[in-house]
């Protein structure tokens, strides 16, 4: 039924749904803390990189040992929680007051907690628990400082544990079959 508003100029705004929902949104995504490094061309050539390049079709020890050398570096100019599944969830609650939830995964350690107390603090409800076995999905977001161009290096550990069976829990699986949007 259309009509209602959740918020101005809201993305989602002019939907009612009539079913009751502990959610309106989850979103599915894989969640990596963000360590952007503002740095050179000649820094990104000599990690086999371009301003603008991407390292997802690279294989994961070349994005391990690059990601190492960036971070043994010592500079990082920000820490903010990233994945934009994870974002887009964010955004949601905190700007628009929307019921949101989020289902990935997030190592047992410090950088798992740094993102789900971020997540928490926006209004998002983390629905799977910390992963003992994993560290927390790292991603270098290495700026090239004349262009402005973002080179990434994601290493996704935990995230990249997200199975079927975590989604069959009770509660997790109650979420997802009430909720109004599941964005992926």
């Amino acid at each position: 039924e259309m009509g209602g508003t959740v918020g101005k100029d809201c993305c989602f705004a002019g939907f009612n749904v009539v079913r009751k929902t502990q959610f309106d949104i989850i979103a599915c995504g894989n969640p990596t803390v963000d360590r952007t490094i503002i740095t050179s061309a000649e820094k990104l050539k000599s990690l086999g990189l371009g301003p603008g390049s991407e390292t997802a079709g690279r294989d994961e020890e070349f994005k391990k040992t690059v990601l190492a050398t960036v971070l043994s570096s010592g500079k990082i100019d920000a820490v903010t929680p990233g994945g934009s599944a994870l974002n887009t969830a964010r955004v949601a609650a905190y700007r628009y007051g929307i019921r949101a939830a989020f289902l990935g995964c997030v190592g047992s350690d410090a950088d798992g907690t740094f993102m789900q107390e971020a997540s928490a603090k926006a209004g998002v409800r983390w629905l799977i628990p910390q992963i003992p076995r994993e560290p927390t999905g790292v991603c270098a977001v290495l700026v090239e400082a004349e262009s402005k161009d973002r080179s990434l290096i994601t290493v996704r550990g935990a995230a990249g544990c997200l199975c079927p069976e975590q989604l069959q829990v009770k509660d997790v699986a109650q979420a997802i079959h009430s909720t109004h949007i599941i964005y992926a």
